[in-house]
């Protein structure tokens, strides 16, 4: 059975543009840490560098997987939760979520796809006959970037802790549309590169 959809910044679903989901959002409240000195920014669609992840998207072992159900958002600050992470894994894991608005401001679904993990896809989707038929259309269709006026906007990533699974957690606030969101994103290291592994919708506001 489909675990139901997570955060806005990791569903996905086609209409003319590649759109993000949100589903039950709940109101943005609590302080929020000081965004990165390169932030905010509205990735360009060339930092999309990521190879593509191979189809069908699921492997034979993802596809078997048992999807994770996340609790709901985690506490603010996250330094509640465990040691604030260091300079250099801040850095990576802000890199990750950059590259991923870039592969969705260039309609690279694909590439996005390919900074998730296998467990993500799994929360997303359960397996690959679960795949909606809507993404299905988008994965095969050409590339479509989106029109700049609809880029997605980083605004920032706080509060970056390791848990005491290894994995970080951090609060990601992203804008569209005239709307921030906010995701508490969970990254695990694969190989060399840090991936999304949970995304748990935080909260909305209007600006």
């Amino acid at each position: 059975m489909r675990a139901a959809p997570t955060s806005r910044l990791v569903g996905f679903m086609a209409g003319g543009v590649l759109a993000l989901v949100l589903l039950a959002p709940t109101p943005l409240v609590g302080a929020q840490a000081t965004p990165q000195p390169t932030l905010p920014v509205i990735p360009k669609p060339e930092e999309c560098r990521v190879a593509p992840r191979p189809l069908p998207l699921f492997s034979t072992d993802a596809a078997t997987a048992t999807p994770v159900m996340t609790p709901g958002p985690l506490p603010t600050p996250f330094a509640a939760s465990g040691a604030l992470a260091d300079a250099a894994t801040t850095a990576a894991i802000t890199a990750t979520v950059r590259e991923s608005l870039a592969c969705r401001n260039a309609g690279e679904l694909r590439r996005a796809y390919a900074l998730l993990t296998d467990g993500m896809l799994a929360h997303l989707f359960g397996n690959e006959a679960g795949i909606p038929p809507e993404v299905q259309e988008a994965l095969a269709d050409p590339v479509r970037k989106l029109p700049r006026a609809a880029r997605l906007e980083l605004l920032s990533v706080s509060d970056p802790v390791v848990l005491p699974d290894g994995r970080v957690a951090a609060r990601v606030e992203t804008r569209s549309d005239g709307l921030i969101y906010a995701d508490d994103l969970i990254f695990t290291k694969v190989g060399d590169h840090w991936l999304i592994d949970e995304a748990i919708p935080a909260g909305r506001k209007t600006e």
